[in-house]
């Protein structure tokens, strides 16, 4: 019986070895969806990904600073929060998620709210664009949200 309770015990521990979290590029795995009093102290902003249109359903998998942020189907808008300071925003196919995909590098400022345009181009690669607020206000009105991308919590230094 001891031994039984001590096995169990153990792949439990071992188990649980791989549920830690890790902070790298100012980044925390979390299935919280909003920011805590310090993060907002940090001057933390929002970048909303916006998808309005798909030419034949592929979905893009999203980056920011090396990071997965997640994948976003189409009509559909996703958000996430960063630190302030240089982010890199990149955004390539499932096949390549790990070394390709068009990205541009912004300058976040604090508490700002940015708005980046995702759009499939006619090769069926991705796209990335910045978008001044009043045009990305109005284009995400239209779309509905999608519960796949908010994952990413900032951990800003």
């Amino acid at each position: 019986m001891k031994r039984t309770l001590l096995s169990v015990g153990i792949i439990g521990l071992l188990s649980l070895g791989g549920c830690t979290t890790s902070s790298t590029s100012g980044y925390l795995e979390s299935t919280e969806k909003s920011i805590s009093a310090e993060q907002a102290k940090a001057g933390v902003s929002k970048l909303i990904f916006l998808r309005p249109e798909a030419k034949d359903g592929t979905i893009p998998t999203i980056f920011v600073n090396e990071q997965v942020v997640g994948s976003l189907a189409p009509n559909r808008y996703a958000q996430t929060w960063v630190c302030p300071g240089e982010q890199t925003i990149r955004v390539g196919t499932r096949a390549q998620a790990i070394r390709f995909g068009a990205g541009i590098r912004a300058q976040i400022q604090p508490n700002g709210t940015y708005y980046v345009h995702i759009s499939e181009t006619a090769d069926h690669q991705f796209d990335v664009q910045l978008l001044d607020p009043q045009q990305g206000q109005q284009i995400n009105q239209s779309l509905k949200r999608s519960h796949i991308l908010d994952r990413q919590v900032p951990v800003c230094n």
